[in-house]
């Protein structure tokens, strides 16, 4: 098993981790286009670590020009601080945008990060899905219809931090995890990755 108890493990925040958070652009109805730059659909963040692009519609090249602040490319990590569902399921979960070398422009909504050095991408991600950051993020939610989360407040929440090897293990044991759960079980994809990493943190408080 990965988890070693000599290794020491410290409480930070993810203002800590993230070298830095990147909003979306105000995107009108009638900004969208046939043809163009995609853009990061809302829908995207979700319990498999990988962005669903599913659902990209498209702005002119001039629009991404003038909000070219808000592009983010493959390869990078994505969340959102909103969600339109009262009970959040998605929201503040990290994916990574995978596939050919694309730019994108993300909504209002939408924010890239960029993890900082001796950070793992990987073991953020996965953590994005345990049961206690859940919960952090079920009680930090504002609103009642449209809920979403402060920028500070994401940044504020608390993280536990192993060393940077040993998050390089972690993240790449979650991930292996998750795409057999993907690739054998798909109607229990994310479950599996929620009990183990719930019972890891547990080993963590209790010792």
């Amino acid at each position: 098993m990965f988890f070693r108890k000599d290794i020491t493990w410290e409480q930070r925040k993810l203002g800590d981790v993230i070298e830095k958070l990147t909003g979306g652009a105000s995107i009108a109805p009638d900004d969208y286009v046939d043809v163009g730059y995609r853009t990061i659909p809302k829908g995207a963040v979700n319990s498999s670590g990988v962005a669903d692009m599913s659902g990209c519609k498209n702005v002119s090249e001039i629009f991404f020009k003038k909000n070219i602040s808000s592009k983010t490319s493959s390869g990078e990590l994505v969340t959102s601080l909103r969600d339109l569902v009262p009970t959040a399921p998605n929201m503040g979960r990290i994916v990574r945008i995978c596939g050919k070398t694309e730019d994108f422009l993300m909504p209002q909504g939408v924010y890239s990060i960029i993890v900082k050095e001796k950070n793992s991408e990987d073991f953020l991600i996965a953590y994005s899905n345990s049961p206690e950051y859940r919960k952090i993020i079920m009680a930090e939610k504002n609103g009642s219809t449209q809920v979403h989360i402060r920028n500070g407040e994401f940044l504020n929440i608390d993280i536990p931090l192993p060393p940077y090897e040993e998050q390089m293990k972690i993240g790449e044991y979650f991930k292996t995890l998750d795409n057999l759960i993907t690739l054998h079980q798909r109607e229990w994809k994310g479950k599996g990755l929620w009990i183990i990493i719930n019972c890891l943190l547990n080993t963590i408080k209790n010792g």
